[in-house]
């Protein structure tokens, strides 16, 4: 079947393979492109049909109001949904707005297709399940309800009409808020002055809040009737069911006694009769209803799991792996390779002590590796000298430098050389023990015998 949407048509319904209106003769193929199969509802100032485009269903709003700002708020709304991108929020269409010219009609007819959204509304879900939504699923749907409402706020708009009718259920569990009240918007803006006289204006009795049944809306105004929809969900009654005439407020906590006092507050304050009672914005509620989130339903703690070592698949024929047995020449190579690994560590070691104490004190390490006598270095000895009382050394007696590189046969040709110099002699003799220890000088056996015959040639000449 198609619709005419001719306001004045007295027989709109029609074949499909029909384009014009066989009464009016009002164009039945929208823009070429949708043809209306039936009305869903509608009032005094606009109607909703679902109309075909090919095989996908959609929704159309037709406004039927002439004043100028009905028609700017219309426009206003196609506009809001255009730019909302959000999965709660049925899609408008580039090319959804448009004109309609119905035949012999001086009005035109200011038109909006949107997405239709398969699933059911809540109001339909709770007659079937025939009980109330548990806390859990409650506080998950207040959540994506109290999101869809922050991107709708942003943007400067309101939907003026929450409740479980006006919010989807997909197959998939996701929900849509629906009917952003082109119609209801434009009524509570045009009869705003009636309302003022008469008292009276459109709302929903049981979920708009006290100012809108004045005639005036706020973004506060949701707030309330979003309290208004979950008191509905949890109790599975209408919010009136629970008014106390003496309190002005509704008595509904005592249908739900397991509800969490916490997401209870929350919805109480939702529903303050004075808009500046509520909380401030859709951040404060979406903030709320986090840490309410949290304390009721913490996350559980991840746990680690370690990752099972590799497993060898063992076939029938082979043998289970044997512990490895080492050679003895290995065995052997290996107590060298450990010996030496000693040694290095050993002489590593020495040399990080002689740096430090290399750093730390140059001159006395100098002295310490100047006495100390090798092979290659000739042993320090002495320079006797007649104007000196004795043999001088580096602990405080005089020595020359030429001296210092003679060894110890080249001192003895030196005094073999001056036999005659008894002072020089006896002074050679009596340091030898001081030559001993103090600077590497050993005395052997050829310098005792010559001490003695020393001695003897003076004790003969005394």
């Amino acid at each position: 079947m198609s619709l005419c949407i001719n306001p004045n048509c007295a027989k709109p319904s029609n074949h499909d393979n029909q384009l014009y209106c066989q009464v009016c003769g009002s164009e039945l193929l929208l823009e070429g492109l949708y043809r209306v199969q039936r009305e869903l509802g509608g009032g005094g100032f606009g109607k909703v049909y679902e109309l075909s485009q090919g095989n996908t269903l959609k929704i159309l709003k037709i406004l039927t109001l002439s004043q100028p700002i009905a028609l700017k708020l219309f426009q206003q709304e196609a506009e809001v949904l255009g730019k909302l991108n959000h999965p709660g929020i049925p899609k408008v269409e580039p090319d959804g707005y448009f004109i309609y010219f119905p035949k012999d009609s001086k009005e035109p007819l200011h038109c909006l297709v949107m997405e239709k959204i398969e699933g059911e509304n809540l109001e339909t879900y709770l007659k079937k399940k025939q009980q109330p939504i548990k806390q859990k699923l409650a506080l998950k749907w207040l959540i994506e309800i109290a999101e869809i409402l922050d991107k709708v706020h942003q943007e400067g708009f309101l939907h003026r009409d929450i409740k479980p009718a006006n919010i989807m259920l997909r197959p998939n569990g996701q929900l849509v808020l629906i009917d952003f009240g082109t119609v209801k918007q434009i009524t509570a803006t045009v009869m705003a002055s009636q309302a003022k006289k008469q008292g009276t204006g459109v709302y929903t009795p049981g979920y708009a809040p006290p100012e809108q049944e004045k005639g005036f809306t706020v973004l506060k105004s949701d707030f309330y009737a979003l309290g208004r929809t979950f008191v509905h969900l949890l109790t599975n009654k209408h919010p009136l069911a629970f008014y106390n005439p003496n309190t002005d407020e509704l008595d509904w906590r005592g249908a739900v006694p397991n509800l969490s006092p916490l997401l209870a507050d929350l919805l109480d304050e939702l529903m303050q009769r004075l808009a500046k009672d509520r909380p401030k914005d859709t951040g404060e509620i979406l903030q709320r209803l986090g840490e309410i989130e949290q304390q009721l339903y913490p996350p559980p703690p991840i746990k680690i799991q370690p990752s099972p070592p590799p497993q060898q698949k063992l076939s029938h024929s082979s043998k289970p792996p044997q512990p490895s047995r080492k050679s003895p020449s290995r065995r052997i190579l290996g107590e060298i390779r450990d010996f030496f690994a000693g040694k290095c560590l050993f002489f590593w070691i020495v040399s990080i002590i002689l740096s430090t104490l290399y750093k730390y004190n140059k001159e006395a390490f100098s002295r310490f590796l100047r006495n100390t006598p090798s092979k290659e270095t000739p042993v320090p000895i002495f320079q006797y000298s007649p104007h000196s009382p004795g043999l001088l050394n580096d602990g405080g007696l005089l020595m020359k430098p030429h001296y210092r590189n003679m060894t110890r046969k080249e001192l003895k040709e030196h005094l073999l050389a001056h036999r005659n110099d008894e002072e020089a002699w006896s002074v050679f003799f009596e340091n030898l023990s001081e030559l001993d220890s103090s600077m590497g000088y050993s005395a052997d056996l050829s310098d005792k015998e010559m001490e003695r015959v020393f001695r003897e040639k003076l004790d003969r000449k005394a």
